[in-house]
């Protein structure tokens, strides 16, 4: 799914949380990176010569990830190794921008961003707060890298 696949099945929320990622990228080009994946769009951190996926943002993928941020322990604890307090640290970034815990082994989080198509639920203090926490993920990620 493209990029322009995601913006065709996304309502108001969607539109809003993308053009966020998307001027994340631009205002911090050496630091973060959009890359389109079979599901949607994937937020990544740009670490050394590694492209570490931060948080994936599914479109219309008819299950129960559709219309979802969803963070992606698995890739960076693969990549790099994060002490307990810099999970924690995740963990809470990823609370605090109202994501919420999710089954399974990899410590993962989902936020469900399309309750109401018609209204915008994400305001601009809910985007600053994704925005932050997204940035926050990154700059811890970079620095356990080095």
């Amino acid at each position: 799914m493209s990029v322009h696949d995601l913006e065709q099945s996304a309502g108001p929320n969607g539109h809003a949380i993308l053009n966020e990622f998307k001027n994340l990228e631009k205002e911090f080009p050496k630091m973060i990176k959009l890359k389109d994946t079979a599901r949607g769009l994937s937020v990544c951190v740009r670490a050394g010569e590694m492209e570490i996926e931060l948080v994936q943002m599914a479109g219309a993928t008819n299950d129960e990830t559709a219309h979802t941020l969803e963070s992606r322990q698995q890739w960076i604890t693969k990549c790099i190794y994060l002490n307990n307090g810099e999970r924690n640290r995740l963990a809470f970034l990823l609370q605090r921008a109202k994501f919420k815990p999710i089954n399974g082994g990899y410590g993962n989080f989902r936020l469900k961003f399309e309750e109401g198509k018609d209204t915008v639920a994400f305001d601009k203090e809910e985007l600053s707060r994704l925005r932050e926490t997204v940035l926050e993920m990154a700059k811890l990620v970079q620095l356990a890298k080095r």
